[in-house]
């Protein structure tokens, strides 16, 4: 016969009326705040909808008030001017009735009721010859009620009074006997199924009471399956829990073995995430022993070092380099006596032209470390030094171009202050040539600005209508005399109907100036430009073909860069800052087109400026 009570080993004492009162007080308690706390959320949940159903209607009727005044208040002004009392009260005693309103009534300023829903409390049956002025003292005036508007009427010479509507207050819908009904069954549907649920809880928690008494004896510090078995009358809880404990000690050291497997574990994802960071990182890393022998290259490194990366372990450093003066460094950190020298860095330049790369290599030694490890770090320089190069190639072209317009336009002043007056050509010429170069000054700075613009992410459209015969025309007229110069022939062979579109207007001009202005300038004398334009449903493109010296293959993207300038030596002296095409494509882009480029050296080049048709013009 098993034991009753919930430790099987040693037996129990029967449990008396008090110990069973005492276990069963908290259940009770808990079956009790179960009851109470919903009943009082639900009840404060209803006053709240209640209250707030309240002011809704409240603010309803209020609004319905405002309304009404205002209508009556637009009709009373004009009966009581024309002294038409009998339509002015048929009028509130209407609305009044219609509306449902409480009081609607048209008040003089000394308390004087001029028309009322109710007849019987109207206190001026006609039209007063002297308008009363003296307001009714304050103490007699009515209570104001939350739904009640107030209209005052300006009836000229002073002369004032007020309409006055009040409506129903809303009233809590407990007479309603469907609402008490409902409320009542939902109160009783509620008050069962928190019965219902406290007996199921009941019952659940009883194997957890027998489970909390074995937890207690396991911290009193009995850990004897015996003492801390329960009965299995507590059903599948019971059952699951001793079999818990029977396998319990099997499992700790079972557990104990996982624990370690999984620090071991733990050990290795952490190298391995660390490894994996150090080969995301661009720069080249190597760690090294005190012997100056790799013992960790990230993948950065084993490319600069020319290896694969399984390779590097265990070889010394000096075996990986080839260039002697880094390996004159390395000797200085590592070598015999070389305990001295901590810290040292140098550059290495290999190649020659646009193929030289630069690599900077630093060697750190941590002071105070017994081991004498190092670390290694190597800079690939080769992208930052271009850009250099390139920074400082557009300084000096820059300042050329500035010069050479800057240098006409003085010229020329000159030559306009000392012969101006006597020649009106000479005056003339010397005019468009002052135009011409302060122009190509203005694009010049137009271009620097559009990079810095470019480079800081501040460039922005401005969109407005773009009428393609205007700005062709112009284009035209600016070229025109520059194929003259070299004897080159421009033609626009255009549609006769040209396209609007929405577009920044001052850009796309600035682009096309790029491409005629390249165009003209490196075509050879007695060649030819030809600009057409084809305008379909979806885009707007316009090509300009030249007959000059065109572009080779490996060129043909290098070109729209920053700073480049073609390799060609024919194009030596024909100056140019190497950022007209680059702008000219991004501002492009920017309206979603594009700029390409179709050419073979010796056979011209035809430029394509392509613009969706987004928006229509206006």
């Amino acid at each position: 016969m098993p034991p009753d009570d919930v430790n099987s080993t040693p037996p129990a004492p029967r449990p008396t009326a008090m110990s069973r009162w005492r276990r069963r007080t908290p259940i009770a308690l808990i079956g009790l705040l179960a009851v109470v706390i919903p009943l009082l959320t639900a009840a404060a949940c209803l006053g709240w909808t209640l209250r707030s159903w309240q002011d809704l209607q409240t603010g309803q009727r209020l609004d319905l008030a405002s309304r009404i005044a205002d209508a009556v208040a637009t009709s009373a002004q004009s009966l009581i001017e024309r002294n038409d009392l009998t339509p002015l009260r048929m009028l509130v005693s209407e609305v009044a009735q219609r509306s449902g309103l409480e009081e609607c009534y048209i008040e003089l300023p000394d308390g004087g009721i001029l028309a009322h829903v109710d007849p019987q409390r109207v206190t001026v049956k006609e039209i007063p010859a002297v308008w009363p002025s003296q307001a009714r003292l304050t103490g007699d005036s009515p209570r104001a009620s939350p739904v009640e508007a107030h209209r005052a009427l300006d009836l000229g010479d002073g002369k004032t009074a007020t309409v006055v509507v009040r409506a129903a207050r809303p009233a809590l819908p407990w007479n309603d006997g469907l609402f008490a009904g409902g409320l009542l069954v939902i109160g009783l549907l509620a008050a069962l199924s928190i019965l219902a649920l406290i007996r199921v809880t009941v019952r659940t928690l009883r194997p957890l009471r027998a489970i909390q008494s074995s937890m207690r004896a396991l911290a009193a510090g009995d850990t004897s399956p015996d003492a801390l078995s329960i009965s299995p009358r507590f059903g599948d809880e019971a059952t699951a829990w001793n079999s818990y404990l029977a396998t319990r000690e099997s499992d700790r050291s079972a557990s104990l073995d996982e624990q370690i497997d999984g620090t071991a574990s733990s050990t290795q994802g952490v190298e391995s995430l660390l490894e994996r960071g150090c080969d995301a990182l661009p720069q080249g890393m190597v760690l090294l022993d005190g012997a100056g022998r790799i013992r960790f290259a990230n993948g950065a490194a084993s490319v600069l070092l020319g290896a694969k990366k399984v390779d590097l372990p265990g070889r010394l450093l000096v075996e990986r380099i080839e260039d002697d003066r880094v390996k004159l460094m390395i000797n200085g950190v590592f070598g015999e006596g070389g305990g001295q020298r901590r810290r040292a860095s140098i550059e290495v330049t290999s190649g020659t032209g646009d193929d030289a790369s630069v690599l900077r290599y630093s060697l750190f030694r941590p002071a105070g470390d017994a081991s004498g490890a190092g670390l290694l770090i190597i800079d690939d320089l080769t992208q930052q030094r271009v850009a250099d190069r390139a920074r400082d190639s557009f300084v000096a072209q820059a300042t050329h171009e500035l010069r050479t317009p800057l240098t006409n336009i003085r010229l020329y002043i000159e030559t306009l202050l000392e012969s101006g007056e006597e020649s009106a050509t000479t005056r003339g010429e010397c005019v468009n040539v002052i135009n011409q170069e302060a122009r190509r000054l203005e694009r010049m700075v137009s271009d620097m600005l559009s990079v810095a613009e470019m480079e800081s992410g501040s460039l922005k459209l401005h969109a407005d209508d773009v009428r393609f015969d205007a700005l062709l025309e112009e284009l035209r007229a600016d070229y025109q005399a520059m194929a003259r110069e070299k004897n080159i022939t421009l033609n626009f062979d255009l549609p006769p109907k040209l396209p609007v579109i929405r577009g920044d207007r001052d850009k796309i001009a600035m682009s096309l100036h790029n491409l005629i202005g390249n165009a003209i300038k490196y075509t050879p004398a007695n060649g030819t430009v030809v600009v057409t334009l084809q305008d379909t449903p979806t885009s707007v493109m316009v090509m300009v073909k030249d007959s000059g010296i065109g572009v080779a293959a490996e060129e043909r993207e290098r070109i729209f860069e920053k700073f480049y300038r073609s390799r060609d030596r024919r194009i030596a002296k024909i100056t140019g800052t190497g950022l007209g095409l680059a702008i000219a494509r991004d501002v492009i882009r920017l309206h979603g087109g594009d700029i390409t480029v179709d050419s073979e050296l010796d056979q011209g080049s035809t430029f394509t400026l392509t613009l969706p048709r987004l928006a229509q013009a206006a």
